[in-house]
């Protein structure tokens, strides 16, 4: 395994606020982390309990990550982190330590180091993260929480334990999994790598804007499957098999109980 270096963080703010609420966590903070790079790099991101959010540079920041820095303040050179801490322990999140790390094969690794070395009851870490390379690959995983995924060029794999995926603009293969929840893949029109998608529970609903010969597995254990505009050969949990032209993808779509749409574009689409 390549040895691992400390990323210098050239920028680090921290703000705590009290929740004026009767149920969750009591407290939050925001850190954020500017980490320069010189070249392509590849970006692992892991949190027990919290939502992920990742895209290029110049997306803007959204939800609970805005406010949080000046959109000018901003390198786009730079891989910009900001995380949200929350629990009910002022002091244990103030001692969060959030130290990415980035190993000699280029391959940043962003996760949380909790007093004790795991999060206590309500504790959770959201990250929501700008990439400067759209070529980067990614590996994104939440034990409880939603991952958004959007406008990348690379490969990627995204999980979560426990929540929704929202996949959109993506080009490369990607190998995504919920154990519970929907999950949304809007491609982009050039997309025609191989797309592996799979939920426990939940809907899944795959769409592009024009036809794209990226190769569907699609398989859900309890939920309703649409596909929309897709071209090629189909079998799986369905009655009837559509056949297209010779070269054209196979896709295996599949539901352990609920509905399987699929809208076949017409040949003159596009």
């Amino acid at each position: 395994m390549p040895a691992a270096r400390s990323i210098k963080l050239v920028s680090l703010l921290s703000v705590a606020a009290l929740l004026l609420v009767g149920c969750g966590p009591r407290f939050r903070t925001h850190r954020v982390v500017e980490i320069p790079t010189s070249a392509p790099v590849d970006v692992t991101i892991k949190t027990n309990n919290g939502d992920i959010d990742i895209a290029p540079h110049p997306a803007g920041l959204t939800g609970w990550a805005q406010g949080q820095i000046e959109t000018g303040a901003i390198d786009p050179t730079a891989i910009l982190v900001v995380v949200e801490l929350a629990g009910n322990d002022l002091d244990r999140l103030e001692s969060v330590d959030v130290a990415p790390v980035i190993s000699d094969a280029g391959e940043l690794t962003l996760e949380i180091d909790w007093p004790g070395g795991k999060a206590g009851w309500f504790e959770r870490a959201s990250f929501s993260v700008r990439v400067a390379d759209p070529m980067a690959s990614i590996d994104v995983q939440s034990g409880n929480g939603d991952v958004i995924v959007s406008d990348l060029d690379g490969d990627a794999k995204v999980r979560s334990g426990n929540g929704d995926l929202v996949i959109r603009g993506l080009t490369g293969e990607l190998i995504a999994s919920t154990g519970n929840g929907d999950v949304v893949l809007l491609l982009a029109d050039d997309a025609d790598d191989k797309l592996d998608i799979r939920s426990g529970n939940g809907d899944l609903v795959i769409a592009t804007a024009s036809p794209t010969t990226a190769g569907f597995d699609i398989r859900s254990g309890n939920g309703d499957i649409l596909i929309k505009h897709a071209t090629g050969n189909f079998t799986g949990g369905f009655s009837k098999k559509i056949d297209a032209a010779e070269g054209m993808p196979t896709h295996t779509i599949r539901t352990g109980n609920g509905d399987i749409v699929v809208d076949v574009a017409d040949s003159d689409d596009g």
